[in-house]
């Protein structure tokens, strides 16, 4: 093997995490700060009550003890996010031409490569967020000694509503009142919280099929005391959030189309996969089987799953499948919305005139550091350069009953 070439030595690939600009569909990493941790066991103070007040006494009394009421500590390990890319002999030879001009281009792959490997990490990181908000306060993960861990946040029943009830479904419900819906549960918010909501999350599909075809909601619109402007379709968002106090509509649309191997077959509706958290009741997914690039498919079947074991990897599908995959190297493939159809989350980003989160960076790798990490090594027989990248950490919630959330179905 050449000379590892000076873009893979380990200051330039620290060089180039940190100049990766984070995606701002990437929203709670865009908005939130992180903080670190001295030990991986990473516990932090959750506020669960109204903000207090302090009394108000007579000069020359005792002053009372306040115990911290409503303050509870959390504890949980953090979770390893962490993935390596190999480049070949071949790649790295590239980079040692002598015409300036090919080895730009080889250069440039690796650069590319390098920072993707740097955004898959970021985007992992922001989905943990998005599952606090998104799937009523429970986050599943494995730890680094490849235990499940279901880190339930402890969201008040109050703040989640599972089923509005077929007469009150927006959009089609014969009872709807999807405004009121919203304005319920601002208040509920401000009440336990203290804060105000500032944020509304809901993607693009339920915006358009639920919430703006909702007839009175048209009809709101229209009025020219919220209309914004002539061009009403392109401003509606902004013209109800006008409505809502200034609620400000985030269209949350960030997915992954997530590839997981296949463990086992224990029959044909079945299977054992290795990630199994990512995964939801009522997720499409297509099995494959492809050659070792993965570019040739030699077989793929659609289905859907109704129903997902995260403790033993188990996955239960609709209807049973016609072809067989029962291979190590078979893959399920999915498209998984952050933010699943049909639900609304509303938030309030501060408390108490603070930031409600922040993730937390825990110390890793030798020698210890915080934050996004490189790692290069060499491999020999075959020869490649490993990079890795990896982080661990967790988000720390300051006070569970900052958002609501509601199943618009």
């Amino acid at each position: 093997m050449a000379v590892i070439p000076e873009i893979l030595n380990k200051t330039s690939v620290d060089e180039i995490f940190r100049q990766v600009e984070i995606d701002e569909a990437l929203w709670f990493l865009s908005n939130f700060p992180s903080k670190t941790h001295p030990e991986e066991i990473i516990s932090w103070l959750i506020y669960v009550g109204d903000k207090g007040m302090a009394p108000v006494i007579r000069r020359g009394t005792q002053s009372p003890n306040w115990k911290g009421d409503g303050l509870y500590e959390m504890m949980m390990r953090g979770a390893l996010i962490s993935e390596k890319i190999d480049f070949s002999e071949e790649d790295i030879n590239k980079c040692q031409a002598k015409d300036p001009l090919r080895k730009q281009a080889a250069e440039y792959v690796i650069l590319e490569k390098t920072e993707e490997l740097a955004n898959r990490n970021n985007r992992r990181t922001d989905w943990l967020a998005s599952q606090i908000f998104f799937n009523n306060g429970i986050v599943s993960y494995r730890d680094k000694f490849g235990t499940v861990w279901n880190l339930d946040y402890q969201i008040p029943e109050s703040h989640i509503v599972p089923d509005l009830g077929v007469n009150r479904e927006w959009g089609t419900g014969s009872a709807r009142t999807p405004l009121q819906d919203i304005k319920d549960m601002k208040r509920r918010i401000k009440l336990d919280s203290g804060g105000k909501v500032t944020k509304m999350f809901i993607n693009s599909r339920t915006i358009t099929n639920r919430l703006f075809a909702d007839e009175k909601i048209q009809a709101l619109l229209q009025n020219n005391a919220f209309s914004v402007g002539p061009n009403l379709l392109t401003q509606t968002n902004e013209a109800l959030s006008k409505y809502l106090d200034n609620t400000e509509i985030v269209e949350y649309d960030e997915y992954i189309p997530y590839s997981m191997n296949l463990v086992s077959r224990i029959d044909a509706s079945n299977y054992i996969v290795d990630e199994p958290y990512i995964l939801k009741p009522g997720t499409e997914v297509k099995f494959m089987r492809t050659d070792d690039t993965g570019l040739k498919l030699f077989q793929e079947e659609l289905n859907v799953i109704t129903n997902v074991n995260v403790v033993n990897g188990q996955i239960t599908l609709e209807t049973p499948l016609i072809k067989t995959f029962d291979q190590r190297d078979d893959k399920i493939r999915a498209i998984i919305p952050f933010l699943p159809d049909d639900r609304v989350v509303l938030f309030a980003e501060k408390a108490g005139g603070k930031k409600v989160m922040s993730w937390i960076d825990a110390p890793v790798g030798i020698p210890t550091k915080y934050g996004l990490q490189s790692k290069t090594w060499i491999n020999t027989d075959p020869d490649v350069v490993f990079t890795r990248a990896q982080r661990l950490g967790l988000w720390a919630l300051y006070n569970n009953q900052c958002f609501g959330v509601i199943d618009v179905r």
